[in-house]
C-alpha cells in the first residue's frame, strides 16, 4: 500500500496533464492569432477616380484651373468634347465650327498668335502690316466684364484666298481664352454677329 500512494502522486499530474490544454501551445496561439494585422498593415485604398472631363455641353464650364460661362447663339449647338478644348459649337448656317481654348499667360503674345493663326491659313503678310493689324482690334467689354479683342482676318488675308478668320483674345489672371471660328468669307460673313454674341456672353 505505501508502494501505490508513492506511485499515484506521481502519475496523477501526468493523468490530470491530459485534460489541460498545453500552455506553450495556448501561449503560442494567443501571440499568432493575428487576423487583424494584414489589414492594420495594408494602405488605405486611393479615393475614386475623378469622373471624367468636365461637361462640355453646358454652362457653367468648369475646369481645375478655368471657370466661364456663355450663351450659346441661336442656330448654334455645342459639341462633344474634345482635347484641348474648353468648347467646340457647330455653327447653324455652314457647320464649321467656333471653338473655345484656354492658356496660360499669353502664349508669346499678340503678334505671335496673329502670325501663327495666318500661318495656319497659308497667309504671309508683312512685318509693318502685321503690327498695324495687331494693334487695331474691335475691342468692348464682356457681360462678365471681360475684355475682348475681335480681330477679323478678313482685312488682311487676300480676296481670294480658301479661308479667313474671326478670333477673339480674351485675357483671364494668368491665362488667355481665345475664341476661332474659321471658314470662308461668306461664311465668316454670315456668323459673325453670333461670334460676337458668343464673345460678349462671356463671364468668369
Amino acid at each position: 500500500m505505501k508502494r501505490c500512494l508513492v506511485v499515484l502522486p506521481l502519475l496523477l499530474p501526468g493523468l490530470l496533464g491530459c485534460d489541460r490544454p498545453n500552455p506553450a501551445v495556448r501561449r503560442y496561439q494567443e501571440i499568432a492569432v493575428t487576423p487583424e494585422r494584414p489589414v492594420m498593415s495594408m494602405p488605405a485604398p486611393p479615393p475614386p477616380a475623378a469622373s471624367g472631363n468636365p461637361d462640355m455641353t453646358s454652362t457653367p464650364v468648369q475646369t481645375s484651373e478655368t471657370r466661364l460661362t456663355w450663351t450659346t447663339p441661336p442656330g448654334w449647338t455645342e459639341g462633344a468634347a474634345r482635347p484641348m478644348r474648353l468648347a467646340t459649337f457647330v455653327t447653324g448656317s455652314s457647320g464649321r465650327e467656333c471653338v473655345i481654348t484656354v492658356f496660360p499667360g499669353d502664349v508669346g503674345g499678340l503678334e505671335a498668335n496673329l502670325q501663327r493663326w495666318l500661318g495656319q491659313l497659308q497667309v504671309t503678310v508683312a512685318p509693318d502690316a502685321l503690327s498695324k493689324f495687331a494693334r487695331a482690334p474691335e475691342t468692348f467689354q464682356s457681360d462678365g466684364g471681360l475684355p475682348c479683342l475681335i480681330y477679323d482676318f478678313a482685312g488682311v488675308v487676300p480676296a481670294d484666298a480658301a479661308e479667313s478668320l474671326l478670333a477673339a483674345v480674351v485675357p483671364l489672371e494668368g491665362r488667355t481664352a481665345f475664341v476661332k471660328l474659321g471658314g470662308t468669307r461668306e461664311q465668316i460673313v454670315a456668323e459673325k454677329e453670333n461670334f460676337l454674341a458668343l464673345c460678349r456672353s462671356l463671364k468668369p
